[in-house]
């Protein structure tokens, strides 16, 4: 998996401890001094629970916000070795939990222009979102047909991260610096995808 955290800071100045399994970069759309955190590297395992412990604990000390209706709490799943056709597979099986998934994040999220829902039907009276402009973002090899009318700030999609490639991307929950909240929302969707991809999601979407 790929985490990003957008937040807030008291400190625009502040450099990261060596050693973290994570990267600070400038983010414009959050207020105050914007920053987000991203992993270095994907991870998996244990590497996961030891490098959400360590941003907690940093956000924590920089004395961070994350109560803002623009700072969200974003997954990348590794597709790397799936097919184009997996991923949007993928996200066709979920779709149906968005209103589930949903009381599981702040309302700041819903109806957020940050992670909308997609759309299943392309209409020629609709411009709000171009594919021609999020092609460039997404897999090789994916039928820009298939798009739906994909945008790269929709709650879920695939993906072309840089450094990491072929992701699928879960945009919907909020920022956040409780351990619990994180690791929960973590480990709910790498149950998702190993599910769905041993082929047993028709039981996970039945309970």
């Amino acid at each position: 998996i790929v985490i990003e955290m957008e937040c807030s800071e008291e400190d625009e100045n502040d450099t990261l401890p060596k050693g973290l399994f994570w990267r600070k970069s400038e983010d414009e759309s959050v207020d105050y001094f914007g920053a987000e955190y991203k992993f270095i590297r994907p991870l998996h395992g244990n590497d996961v629970v030891e490098s959400v412990d360590q941003l907690v604990e940093h956000m924590h000390f920089m004395n961070a916000k994350v109560k803002n209706v623009d700072a969200g709490f974003h997954l990348h799943l590794n597709f790397g070795n799936q097919t184009p056709d997996d991923a949007i597979n993928f996200i066709d099986a979920v779709s149906g939990l968005y209103p589930i998934l949903l009381q599981h994040v702040s309302k700041e999220r819903h109806n957020n222009q940050y992670c909308a829902r997609y759309r299943t039907k392309i209409t020629g009276t609709d411009t709000k979102f171009k594919p021609s402009q999020y092609i460039k973002h997404c897999w090789p090899g994916i039928d820009s047909s298939r798009l739906f009318m994909w945008d790269r700030y929709y709650w879920i999609h695939p993906y072309n991260m840089a450094g990491h490639k072929k992701t699928v991307e879960i945009r919907l929950h909020h920022s956040t610096k409780k351990r619990d909240k994180i690791l929960t929302w973590v480990e709910l969707w790498s149950q998702l995808a190993d599910s769905f991809q041993q082929n047993k999601f028709t039981e996970i979407n039945s309970q």
